[in-house]
Formats: structure tokens, sequence, C-alpha cells
């Protein structure tokens, strides 16, 4: 990416693959906390519960880093591992 030359990306097969973890940090979530739902002072890929009480706060949560996310770099993160509620 032009605007972010330091972004960590590896070739896996025909793909090109960024780190989702870098751009999570830079878009400032890493340490964040809404409503009871954060995301860990550690790793930027980890969301932790401290008080929520139903798995659509967690959502919201996610919603609003992919967001973030979107806008900055223009992609949209995934949710790993699948979500069934």
């Amino acid at each position: 990416m032009k605007k972010y030359p330091e972004i960590p990306a590896f070739r896996q097969g025909d793909a090109t693959k960024l780190s989702a973890g870098w751009m999570i940090e830079r878009c400032g979530w890493r340490g964040r906390e809404i409503g009871g739902v954060g995301m860990s002072q550690r790793h930027a890929l980890v969301l932790v519960n401290h008080t929520a009480q139903t798995a659509a706060e967690v959502l919201d949560f996610a919603q609003h880093v992919q967001r973030d996310v979107f806008n900055e770099f223009g992609i949209q993160l995934g949710i790993e591992p699948d979500v069934l509620v």
C-alpha cells in the first residue's frame, strides 16, 4: 500500500496477506475498552469480555474496530473464528 509502505505483508499463494493486528493498533484499538468489551493490552487481535452480558455487545465492539480499519485502510476485516449465535 502506497500510503503505508511499512505495513507487514507476505505472499501466500496468489494472495498478499496484510497484518490485521498492525492495522488495528494503528487505529488506536489496542488496550481500548467500550461498554465492558476491550482489546487486549498485549495483542491487538484479542477481544476481552470484561463485563459484557451478551454476545451482541462483543460483536458491536468488533464492528467498531472493523469500521475504523475500513475507514483508514479500505480493508474489510473478517471475524475469526466463526461466530454462532
